[in-house]
């Protein structure tokens, strides 16, 4: 299990994590007979691993029935026959379909077959579906196959057609990459950036997963790289526009995060330097997942030694050596590992309902197997697990755990000296600097705020009352929109950096999405 609650398999290398043919080669110990669903579930999954996973399942049953004669013949003789198993997209998964079904067609009653083939259920994208659901981005929703429907949602051709309508307009407009672009966009271009937009991934990193899909249109490498980048600036918009809420909330995550790694704990010992040191933020982000798991993202600046050998240079670092947070890698770490933490919670709460309804069960984070005959039984347990997972509003609850673990913490801010309230901080550094006979340090702030947060904690009146008439470079700041007096800062020679309490963003509102309408779609895991 990995930090965020990710669950991998204890074989290192003969597991569902593997390629194609490592996947080809397993079967469950214990086998089932088909039965009339399990049967058709064998038949849909030949076709999803042939490439049919986006037609009906009544399409995909067609599929299977109007090929028995090339599944008959491709598990009977796959190397020297017409060799039809290897067009399919996961050929070596394939195959060992066509073998499981061809022997359980050679029974009178093919449904009395004892079937050990682990049958695949994959989600949509399944991180834009927590998102969605966590957004409650209806259209978003659809597209990922939350919303019940006839037919299986594509997310990837859906973004392409909006990128595709974005440009028709851009070329209208006279924009000469546009016009280069708009008819050769499909699923193919995008949806490498669209599944892992999610995750995080980056401007750059984007364009270069789309240069590498457009380098078979344009010749010259530079011309590939500025369609890439002028497209990708396009498919995220696309994104923006179809996962609205959803991507507020992943803004919303990373300022949360921004936040937090540049905080200061009001109990932390400082020397008595006039400011902080990067050396001095030590706040990892944490959170505790559904399943209680406490997750903190170990980002932290490793510190080197350069070692010089006679065969090479090498770096080593201290592993326990107390290291400084890294802010950036924070910030972009957080919303990618929050959706990991909760398709984790998904996993392994779906697999100990498995557990109890005596399912035989493997998963690898959003795919899942079982026994053809358990297909439906699998796919009612992980809709509901969605849903309990869902029904409560966890954006909220994190804003209450961050608003509860970091009470005490101070983040440091950049106001104006000429305003009231720089002003006001100013004149108590003064003060102090007459009275204690030199200059007031942040060391000082902090040890002011934590007495004084100490007293008005007390049970003692008396206490509570010296708190009250306690004025503080940071208690003064309460009367203030810290947000407002940010903005009053005009240039690096007016401002003043002070300490404030921790302040965190409000949570974005949320779109009309119910997750109970996720109990009918039967494209959800499919």
């Amino acid at each position: 299990m990995d930090f965020r609650g990710r669950a991998y398999p204890l074989a290192p290398h003969f597991n569902h994590l593997g390629n194609d043919m490592t996947r080809s080669l397993l079967i469950f110990w214990n086998g089932k007979k088909l039965g009339a669903n399990g049967l058709e579930w064998l038949k849909i999954h030949l076709a999803n691993l042939y490439g049919m996973d986006k037609c009906s399942f009544e399409e995909r049953v067609e599929f299977a029935n109007t090929h028995l004669a090339e599944i008959k013949e491709s598990a009977e003789n796959p190397l020297n026959g017409t060799r039809w198993w290897t067009k399919a997209d996961k050929p070596w998964q394939f195959l060992a379909t066509c073998i499981e079904l061809n022997e359980a067609l050679k029974l009178d009653n093919p449904e009395e077959f004892v079937s050990h083939q682990p049958v695949h259920q994959d989600g949509t994208c399944n991180g834009l579906q927590h998102y969605a659901a966590l957004g409650g981005d209806i259209e978003g929703a659809r597209q990922v196959n939350l919303v019940p429907s006839d037919r299986p949602q594509d997310v990837y051709a859906f973004v392409a057609k909006l990128v595709t309508k974005r440009l028709e307009i851009s070329a209208a407009a006279g924009e000469e990459q546009a016009v280069k672009l708009k008819d050769i966009i499909s699923r193919k271009v995008v949806k490498r950036t669209v599944m892992t937009n999610v995750y995080g991934v980056t401007f750059v990193g984007a364009a270069d997963q789309i240069m590498k899909e457009l380098d078979e249109y344009f010749d010259k490498p530079e011309e590939s790289n500025e369609m890439s980048r002028y497209l990708a600036k396009h498919v995220f918009a696309s994104i923006r526009e179809l996962f609205h809420a959803a991507h507020l909330i992943q803004d919303w995550l990373g300022e949360c995060a921004k936040k937090i790694s540049k905080s200061v704990r009001l109990d932390f010992e400082l020397n008595q330097s006039k400011s902080i040191n990067g050396s001095d933020l030590m706040t990892s982000v944490i959170w505790t997942s559904p399943l209680g798991l406490p997750v903190v993202q170990p980002y932290r600046d490793l510190k080197k030694k350069q070692v010089q050998t006679n065969l090479q240079t090498v770096f080593i670092t201290d592993p326990f050596a107390i290291n400084p947070i890294n802010p950036r890698r924070q910030q972009a770490g957080l919303p990618p590992n929050f959706i990991h933490s909760l398709d984790a919670s998904h996993m392994l709460l779906s697999a100990v309902q498995c557990g109890k309804s005596g399912l035989d069960f493997a998963a690898v984070h959003d795919s899942y197997w079982t026994h053809a005959s358990e297909v439906d039984n699998m796919s009612r347990l992980l809709r509901q697990e969605f849903i309990k997972l869902h029904e409560v509003d966890l954006i909220e609850r994190l804003k209450n755990e961050f608003d509860e673990r970091y009470r005490d913490y101070l983040e440091i801010v950049k106001i104006s000296r000429d305003s009231e309230l720089g002003k006001k901080i100013l004149e108590i550094r003064s003060s102090f600097a007459k009275s204690e006979g030199r200059a007031m340090t942040i060391a000082d702030e902090i040890r002011m705020e934590k007495r004084r947060v100490e007293l008005s904690r007390s049970e003692n009146p008396d206490d509570q009352a010296e708190a009250a008439n306690m004025i503080t470079t940071v208690s003064c700041t309460l009367d203030y929109d810290i947000k407002k007096e940010e903005g009053k800062t005009k240039s690096k020679v007016s401002h003043l950096t002070v300490l404030t309490p921790l302040q965190l963003p409000e949570i974005p509102p949320k779109g009309d999405f119910d997750v109970q309408d996720l109990l009918n779609s039967k494209y959800f895991f499919s």
